[in-house]
């Protein structure tokens, strides 16, 4: 028998978001992902600032 895996967390933000766009999205769900956006850009953030330092360091 096979046994369902763990969704990851853009497979988990992929759902959300599609059930958002069919209109099916619970409240809980959608704090679920809006949480996981908040997420995505902070980290979309410090890899923006890790660029940055390591394209222009100081000097």
């Amino acid at each position: 028998m096979n046994e369902a895996r763990p969704l990851t967390r853009e497979q988990l933000l992929l759902h959300l978001v599609d059930r958002a766009r069919r209109g099916v999205i619970l409240p809980a769900e959608l704090d679920q992902l809006h949480q996981g956006i908040e997420t995505v850009h902070a980290r979309l953030d410090e890899l923006e600032q890790q660029i940055i330092r390591h394209h222009y360091p100081t000097r």
